[in-house]
């Protein structure tokens, strides 16, 4: 009932303005109100925010060969509130050289001739190509989702420097 009636209280302001906005001696000006209403998006467990995966000491003559891999590193992302849908992950940073599957070492270390490999197990633990949808998964009625994946160094030469190794990415989570 006060619904109504605020309904009509609104409609006769609205129609007591109008004829004044219209008068010769008022100035009419135009309002536009706008917004979006969006889905709640995903929230990244806390402990995920920074991820940060250790992928060990590797000695050099295990990555003697171009082609050898250090043990594969695994590591997920834990996503809590998600709305009911199909989610694709996307894991970008800068490529190798020539190589769009993985992931150039940041400046800073004497290592050369190695860079990190990621695989997904959402493309049956093959690389994934940095920059295209990783991984794909659907949110459970608890509004959850795991997005699971590996890491490895990868040789590109049989002439190794060791040093420190670090890598950055980030992941973008897509929502259809």
């Amino acid at each position: 009932m006060s619904v109504a009636r605020n309904i009509i209280i609104i409609n006769t302001l609205l129609l007591a303005v109008v004829p004044a906005a219209n008068s010769d001696d008022t100035f009419l000006q135009n309002l536009q109100l706008s917004g979006n209403i969006v889905v709640s998006s995903c929230r990244i467990s806390v402990s995920d925010k920074n991820k940060i995966v250790n992928l060990g000491n590797i000695p050099t003559h295990d990555l003697a060969r171009p082609g050898s891999r250090s043990i594969p590193v695994a590591f997920s992302f834990h996503l809590t509130n998600c709305p009911a849908g199909s989610f694709a992950m996307t894991i970008k940073g800068r490529n190798f050289p020539g190589y769009t599957n993985l992931l150039s070492l940041n400046g800073g270390g004497n290592v050369n001739n190695v860079a990190i490999e990621i695989t997904s197990s959402y493309l049956n633990n093959q690389p994934i190509t940095l920059g295209q949808p990783a991984a794909v998964a659907s949110s459970d009625r608890s509004g959850e989702l795991y997005f699971n994946f590996h890491a490895n160094f990868f040789s590109l030469s049989n002439v190794i420097r060791p040093g420190r190794a670090e890598a950055s990415a980030t992941f973008v989570l897509d929502y259809s």
